[in-house]
């Protein structure tokens, strides 16, 4: 028997370096090709990845040319014995090559209920753990820091949702402790938030009305509002809808909140010039009827609530400067609130003072619509309107909306506040745990006089910096504001409201974020334009119309996104198996007759047909009638600078599966995350389609999710599991070996016919060389040249 030549016996070494693959997932199967002369035998690769340069199947080279006279100098039996040798080769080649046979299914395991339950009461797992010894300095500190400057934001945040300052104070109690046992952020500090306020006071102005001046009905709508918001928190939190808060890009959020703080400042104006306008949700419409009455000012007020700032702002940068923690708005209520009583300024320049204040801690009862009954007249006289409706479950019908607002507005803020400062201190929060725990806090809350709550940055941040360890800090601030409504109420009746108002307005100053218009014209446009309508939406139309705008925004960009998923044409680096886009990358090499596509986003319902269409579109030797760089690389199937002028109406036809093939697209699954049943139908219409057109898919890099629902759907099936690689140097090495092989067949049926006709014609010549013609008949012998 004769052995293979040298050359073909050491190409082994010339193969590429592949992990070898396993029994269990060896190639079982590979499709066969077909030729003239009824072979079906495999023949060896010649594709080297450590080449730099692409390899052109269409020319004939000086090594092809070898090749053909080497075969037509062996015999017919000799070439048999080459092939052999050959097929004994690849069978070692084709176990390098890792195709997908096995499709499992994912198991998924349940958690057990027990740790479950424990999950929503998370004080349990680390109060035992906490060091009493080295960290209860740290929250005692942080707890009185916090719970002295709770004291004067309490009360002013309050007065932002039209409510008596008390109700501010009452607010930082039990919503503070119930986030402490049901909270997983150790420095998130609980309590009255700018932006919550004023959406309770939108929510309350929607059902008793802007002009309403019933404190009693206010008051209790409020508190009403808190248990409703606490019961869908609590709800979306069992049910695990955390994830919600994704939804919400911070471009539509920054935004929001920007607009907010605006509106939360024109609300103060009030206290601070000392007279009040009709209300407006149009920003620039309520500062145009201010300068309006612009005569009625009160000039103490406004000089009390100025003075008020500008030593607000002083505290502020010194302590940024000089790293103290000077507590600037206690300062300044303590020292106002006695010029005020000193100087008797409510009397003297009429100058509105928080007044009288219950004293003592409230009691517990269930929240109830009512209102003061001297206000209001069944009859109508005295001109007194008639009483509201009192119907418990008519008001939360009302309160519903505003409620849902709240809702995502409180949970999408404190869940960023607590993540920011996770993320500082090396912990993680539990965003479903969250939202479980800002249910409960508005709904406890709600039994003892609250209204609702949420994460405060400024005060988180003051947490932080005064050493807080765990949620012990927030125990020690509660103690803080009931020792003050027990001891300090009849104190705080001087406190004049202009200065609360300039609290408010220096606390809203950093909420303003006006850097962030000129990163995002730098960095990403579309972002910006998501902040402006955000922005805008909330300024002119209402703090309600402006989140569900720019919710409704930034749901439609997430749908536009993944409608319209990015494409990218791969090559390869020279001499690696790494594949990149060729557009970005010009230098990467492709391979004629066969395309390698990345789909860089899930397949569903709403981007099927324009997967399929750029799918189409990228096919190799697919011809568009319009002109264009896309069309041009299209196209061209070869590397640009190294084949732009080979013709490609000349493919390589190949059979596969009993099926002519002129081409190949390999589809690079490894950005696809999920796929529906609209999306594994289209892939079946696809493959068919691409058949009739004598192109063959390969997938490489599916995901085994994915590749699951394939298989369930019947994409492996009526596909063929021969077709599914790991990698995307598996699919290109696969087809790379079946157009060597159907170009080898034809050669060997070349040579074997060349041997043939060799025959022919030597049997010929000795046939006419061994006869004799008749001379009688005068017929010449026969001469062959």
């Amino acid at each position: 028997m004769l052995s293979a030549p040298a050359s073909l016996n050491n190409s082994k070494n010339n193969t590429p370096k592949m992990v070898p693959q396993s029994k269990s997932s060896s190639l079982q199967s590979t499709p066969s090709i077909s030729s003239a002369n009824g072979l079906n035998q495999p023949l060896p690769p010649h594709f080297d990845l450590n080449s730099s340069q692409p390899i052109n199947f269409y020319s004939n080279n000086d090594n092809n040319n070898n090749y053909n006279e080497q075969d037509n100098k062996l015999g017919h039996s000799e070439i048999l014995i080459v092939e052999k040798d050959r097929i004994e080769e690849d069978d070692n080649f084709l176990k390098t090559i890792k195709q997908i046979k096995t499709f499992k299914f994912q198991k998924k395991h349940k958690k057990k209920f027990i740790n479950y339950l424990l999950g929503l009461v998370p004080i349990v797992e680390w109060l035992p753990n906490y060091n009493w010894k080295s960290d209860w300095k740290g929250d005692l500190v942080a707890g009185i820091t916090v719970g002295v400057m709770l004291i004067p934001q309490g009360m002013a945040y309050a007065m932002v949702a039209g409510l008596p300052p008390i109700y501010g104070l009452y607010s930082s109690i039990l919503p503070v402790l119930a986030y402490c046992i049901f909270g997983t952020a150790k420095q998130l500090s609980m309590g009255p938030f700018a932006i919550i306020s004023l959406l309770v006071l939108e929510t309350v102005n929607s059902v008793a009305g802007v002009g309403n001046k019933d404190d009693v009905y206010r008051v209790s709508l409020s508190i009403l509002l808190a248990l409703v918001c606490g019961v869908i928190q609590m709800f979306l939190g069992l049910i695990r809808f955390g994830f919600v808060a994704n939804f919400l890009s911070d471009p539509v959020k920054t935004g929001f909140t920007s607009g907010c703080a605006l509106i939360i400042g024109s609300s103060q104006l009030k206290h601070i010039f000392g007279y009040e306008v009709e209300g407006s949700n149009f920003l620039l419409l309520l500062v145009i009827r201010y300068l309006k009455k612009i005569k009625d000012i009160n000039l103490w007020a406004f000089l009390l609530g100025i003075i008020g700032i500008v030593i607000l702002i002083g505290i502020k940068k010194t302590n940024a400067r000089f790293k103290l923690k000077i507590p600037g708005p206690l300062l300044v209520v303590v020292i106002f609130t006695f010029f005020s009583w000193l100087l008797k300024l409510e009397q003297r320049a009429h100058i509105k003072v928080v007044g009288n204040i219950p004293s003592g801690f409230p009691h517990p009862e269930f929240p109830l619509v009512r209102y003061n009954h001297s206000l209001y007249s069944e009859t109508g006289e005295n001109g007194l309107p008639p009483p509201p409706n009192t119907d418990w479950f008519n008001n939360i019908a009302q309160l519903a909306p505003g409620a849902l607002v709240l809702v995502l507005v409180g949970f999408i803020s404190s869940v960023s506040i607590g993540a920011k400062f996770g993320e500082k201190y090396n912990y993680t929060i539990d965003p479903n745990q969250e939202l479980f725990s800002l249910g409960a806090s508005d709904f406890f809350g709600a039994f003892f006089l609250s209204f609702p709550v949420g994460a405060s940055l400024s005060r988180t941040a003051v947490n932080a910096q005064s050493g807080a360890v765990s949620q012990i800090s927030s125990f020690i601030c509660t103690v803080i504001i009931v020792f003050s409504i027990f001891f300090l109420t009849p104190v705080v009746y001087f406190l004049p409201r202009a200065v609360l108002s300039s609290i408010v307005i220096v606390a809203i100053i950093d909420l303003v974020e006006y850097q962030m218009v000129f990163d995002l014209w730098k960095v990403h446009r579309k972002d910006l334009l998501l902040f402006c309508i955000s922005f805008f939406s909330t300024t002119v139309l209402g703090i309600l119309q402006g989140i569900l705008i720019g919710t409704i925004t930034s749901l439609l960009m997430i749908i536009y996104r993944s409608a319209y998923p990015p494409f990218a044409v791969l090559g390869r680096l020279p001499g690696t198996e790494i594949y990149k886009n060729i557009k970005r990358v010009p230098k990467a090499e492709t391979f004629k007759g066969i395309r390698i596509v990345r789909i860089d986003g899930s397949i569903y319902f709403a981007n099927c047909m324009f997967i399929r269409k750029k799918l189409r579109h990228h096919e190799p030797f697919h011809r568009h009638t319009s002109g264009g760089d896309e069309d041009a690389i299209a196209i061209m199937t070869d590397s640009e600078a190294e084949n732009a002028n080979i013709d490609d109406d000349e493919p390589i036809q190949v059979v596969i599966d009993g099926r002519p093939t002129i081409g190949a697209m390999v589809i690079d699954c490894s950005s696809v995350n999920d796929i529906d049943s609209t999306g594994i139908r289209m892939l079946k219409e696809l493959v068919d389609d691409c058949r009739k057109r004598q192109i063959v898919i390969y997938f490489a890099s599916v995901k085994g999710y994915v590749r699951d629902n394939m298989k369930r759907g019947g994409v492996v099936d009526h596909y063929g599991a021969d077709h599914f690689f790991y990698t995307i140097t598996d699919a290109v090495e696969h087809h790379l070996y079946l157009l060597r092989q159907s170009k080898r067949s034809k050669d060997l049926l070349r040579s074997s016919q060349t041997l043939s006709n060799r025959n022919l014609i030597n049997s010929a010549v000795l046939n006419s060389t061994t006869s004799t013609g008749s001379k009688e008949d005068g017929i010449p012998l026969m001469t062959l040249k």
